[in-house]
């Protein structure tokens, strides 16, 4: 034990090429694959796909631009001649991305379009070749974004809901489409962001403004949809679209704003959909909020009825403003605030939580790691013992084993129970009559829908809204779910968990995660990074880890 322990030499400082730059250049080489048109089209779906993930890892969009525009000009053309001969002249290319004269026609046509669309009966099938005036918005969009921002913007608006709408009518749409489809929404949605909201700027509501706001709306919640609810910035400036376009919507019956950390975005896109008839206002995330943000949020809730918010102590981020006490002061007479308990649930995941990182080496692995920001202590234990996923997985469950996981259940829960004494509702009691028949949390700070939905019911319940709500209406979107980590066998064993508990995990909130994957990726995760469990002796989670193999390995 003691020589396991030891202090490691850290592995020699290398100069590693950034994450995003291997499925940059598979996309460039796929882009390049001659041959039929089947070889080739096949070949522009992956490429498609490989560069949304060169995006997901940090590629930057104007490098993308650079490296690869003339290759995908070039490829898409070839898959719109539709034939095996040679690529269409430059000619026929300018008829995709138009000159600025031909900007407005271009506007006109998709419009046209999309009205015929619109007024035609459901089952006439439209052109399937509608999707090229798409494509041709997406080359105007590139083409003049930085010469005239306001049109880039029109054509992103008109490419976007075109898609949509073929998409809405059934029409077959390439498979790599899509990264065109995803560029027009993110650059057209940030760029009225920016356009709206940009420091210095007149923000009188106006019929204008609200219509834009919209815009950006519905391009930003397609955005979401495409990413999988995965990225926290495009909650963040929809929230903030959302909050721009209702300033200037009619007055509701009642004006609830909400706010908090991770958990307030599909809380407010829950309660969105049992209260109908109210004016949500979404805030910003506590802990990214920006002091522009905070000051903005403290000025809207002059007027709302009732404020939802996260429990959040004084001296939060050197007293920006979010507490509880501080937003309370900002509060019209007779307004509410309820305050929100933080869903955090250890049970089912015992040794899963964050790791130390006092020299801030992490982020620059975490793209390799199979579990991203959180850690498993247990696989960093096994990794420095030299033992397999499979040895841990064979380990009967030892009844002392047993008798800590269900302690560290109930010692989670009652931590959960002292914070909500802070709170107006609580939700420790439904976790805790729920937690063997259903998941509950995909990771320790990640709740499901469910307890979700069930904070809800008793935050309509505390509001006493003399309303009638339909649980059945409640969005069942899974907001967090982008990775639900697997439950060891020994969790399920000890808390008598259901069955769905066998089959829980999965990654990008849908490829299945098994428990024994997870347990053996992380452990060749610890063992190429032998100075992350240095760096975290004195984590009690990792110390337990290391009792408990002790422990079984002792009595096996």
């Amino acid at each position: 034990m003691d020589a396991v322990n030891a202090t490691r030499p850290s592995p020699p400082c290398r100069s590693a090429p950034p994450a995003w730059r291997e499925p940059l250049d598979r996309a460039g080489s796929l882009l390049e694959v001659t041959g039929s048109r089947a070889l080739r089209a096949q070949a522009q779906q992956q490429a498609a796909l490989e560069l949304l993930q060169a995006r997901r890892l940090g590629a930057d969009d104007a490098l993308l631009c650079e490296v690869l525009q003339e290759r995908i000009q070039a490829s898409v053309a070839q898959l719109l001649e539709g034939s095996e001969e040679a690529p269409p002249t430059t000619r026929e290319q300018q008829q995709l991305t138009p000159s600025s004269s031909s900007s407005a026609a271009l506007i006109e046509a998709v419009e046209r379009l999309m009205k015929q669309l619109e007024a035609e009966p459901a089952d006439a099938p439209p052109d399937r070749d509608s999707w090229k005036l798409a494509l041709a918005c997406h080359g105007r969009m590139v083409a003049v974004k930085d010469q005239d921002r306001m049109e880039a913007i029109a054509h992103a608006i008109a490419g976007a809901r075109l898609i949509g709408i073929l998409r809405q009518r059934g029409v077959s749409l390439p498979d790599w489409l899509l990264h065109h489809e995803e560029q027009l929404c993110r650059y057209g949605g940030l760029w009225i962001h920016e356009q709206l909201l940009a420091p210095g700027l007149d923000r009188s509501p106006t019929p204008e403004r609200a219509e834009r706001a919209c815009q950006g709306v519905a391009l930003l919640k397609r955005l979401d949809q495409i990413h999988g609810g995965d990225y926290a910035w495009i909650g963040y400036h929809l929230t903030d679209l959302q909050v721009e376009a209702s300033r200037t919507t009619a007055a509701q019956p009642i004006q609830i704003a909400i706010a908090g950390n991770c958990q307030y975005w599909p809380l407010f896109q829950y309660l969105e959909s049992l209260l109908p008839s109210a004016q949500l206002i979404p805030g910003p995330s506590v802990h990214l909020a920006t002091a522009e943000q905070v000051s903005a949020f403290h000025e809207s809730l002059r007027s709302v009825d009732v404020l939802l918010m996260h429990r959040v102590k004084p001296g939060y981020r050197d007293n920006i403003g979010l507490d509880n006490k501080t937003l309370w002061t900002y509060l019209s007479a007779g307004a509410r605030q309820l305050v929100l308990p933080n869903l955090h649930y250890e049970g089912h995941h015992p040794w899963i939580g964050y790791a130390l990182d006092p020299e801030g080496r992490l982020t620059q692995v975490e793209s390799m790691s199979p579990l991203g920001h959180y850690h498993d202590f247990l696989a960093m234990q096994a990794a420095l013992r030299g033992l397999s996923a499979e040895v841990i997985l064979e380990h009967p469950l030892h009844p002392d084993l047993a008798d800590q996981i269900r302690q560290n259940h109930h010692g989670s829960l009652q931590q959960l129970r002292k914070r909500e004494v802070d709170c107006d509702v609580e939700i420790s009691s439904w976790i805790e009559q729920h937690h063997r028949h259903m998941p509950v949390a995909h990771t320790c700070n990640h709740p499901t829908r469910a307890p979700l939905h069930a904070l809800l019911l008793r935050v309509l319940e505390a509001l006493d809204l003399h309303t009638t709500v339909d649980p059945t209406h409640l969005n069942q979107r899974e907001y967090l779910g982008g990775l639900s980590i697997p439950i060891l066998p020994w969790v399920s064993q000890a808390l008598e968990l259901g069955p769905w508990s066998a089959e829980w995990g999965s990654r990008a909130g849908q490829h299945p995660f098994p428990i024994e994957v997870q347990l053996q990726r992380s452990i060749s995760f610890y063992r190429e990074y032998p100075w992350i469990a240095e760096q975290n002796q004195q984590v009690e989670k990792f110390r337990w880890a290391g009792s408990v193999l002790d422990y079984l390995s002792e009595n096996h």
